[in-house]
């Protein structure tokens, strides 16, 4: 009399521990995306990116990247500088700037992408530009009044500008592709299909 196979009679797949060395590499080849095939996964360093631009007086920042094997590749990010005291902050705590009160109480800045086709720090450009007075007076204290071109403050604080933001996104691009090569390390691809309980055959395919 022919037995009558059940369900779990079928199920013969092997779990990632199970299997040999050489069908545990050929699973963690098959599955090397695993962990960065989604969009998401670089979310927590580009958020934390932007609560750091907030800090530093940028808002409304949009971050873009490629990555990560095109000599074109890297990071970039578009933002404003709003308020006197986020002004403030960005120019003498950030940039290390001793610039005058009245000075930055008549710039506008933003920080603008100069290329849609690439994604890099070079593709980023500071702008200040005079948003007030073009020229103002100060008093030393001493009853010698000094001008001021706003316009000259403008084009020292975009010089500084500029080299810092592209920095900052050179440190964003560093970041993102450590993370990037870690999710894709033997280590990480195989921490998933374990946790995530994979079947695997023989030779180390998932069924």
């Amino acid at each position: 009399m022919e037995t009558l196979k059940t369900f779990e009679s079928f199920k013969s797949g092997l779990r990632f521990g199970d299997l040999s060395d050489a069908a545990k590499e050929n699973a963690i080849e098959n599955a090397r995306n695993i962990n960065v095939d989604h969009d998401d996964w670089a979310d927590p360093i580009i958020e934390g990116f932007v609560e750091n631009m907030n800090e530093a007086g940028i808002s409304d920042v949009e971050v873009e990247y490629s990555g990560f094997w095109s000599q074109g590749d890297g990071a970039c990010f578009t933002g404003v500088v709003r308020g006197e005291e986020d002004k403030i902050t960005l120019i003498t705590k950030e940039l290390g700037m001793n610039v005058h009160p009245e000075v930055i109480e008549n710039i506008y800045i933003r920080i603008a992408k100069n290329s849609s086709r690439y994604s890099h720090s070079r593709t980023m450009d500071a702008e200040v530009e005079v948003d007030g007075e073009d020229e103002i007076e100060i008093d030393m204290g001493t009853g010698v009044i000094v001008p001021i071109s706003i316009q000259d403050q403008c084009e020292l604080i975009q010089t500084r500008l500029e080299e810092w933001a592209r920095g900052k996104a050179d440190e964003l691009y560093d970041k993102l592709e450590k993370s990037y090569d870690d999710l894709n390390s033997d280590e990480a691809v195989s921490q998933c299909l374990i946790a995530n309980e994979y079947e695997f055959d023989e030779g180390g395919n998932i069924i």
